[in-house]
């Protein structure tokens, strides 16, 4: 049986087990504007309750320590370079989604080789 992870999950389990408060935690991450993000803000994401933008979400992986890829795909978010090349290549719409399908079926089991199977391909 597979346990899907919520982003708020995520968040809380790294926070704990980093010894963070809400109010640390708020302290290490910024908005768009520079302000630091409040201990209430923080809760309601570790409840679900928010989503956060991919600037608050790049600074809590920074400061979790923890992949911000993975932190955006539990969020439920494309990563940038993603949203990018399918601006550029909509035709590959059909083909990226396959493969993110056929991976997700497989658990992820072979990303890895995906991963370096392109590094190669971008070496020569």
């Amino acid at each position: 049986m597979i346990i899907e992870q919520s982003l708020g999950r995520v968040i809380a389990e790294r926070r704990a087990n980093l010894g963070l408060s809400l109010k640390d935690l708020g302290r290490l991450v910024h908005k768009e504007d520079g302000r630091g993000v409040s201990a209430q803000y923080l809760h309601d994401i570790e409840r679900d309750r928010r989503t956060p933008s991919p600037t608050v979400l790049n600074g809590l992986a920074r400061a979790l320590g923890v992949d911000p890829y993975y932190l955006a795909a539990v969020a439920g978010q494309c990563p940038p370079e993603v949203t990018l090349y399918l601006h550029e290549h909509p035709e590959a719409g059909p083909a990226v989604a396959a493969a993110f399908a056929r991976a997700r079926q497989t658990g992820f089991a072979e990303w890895d080789v995906v991963a370096r199977s392109l590094a190669s391909a971008e070496a020569r």
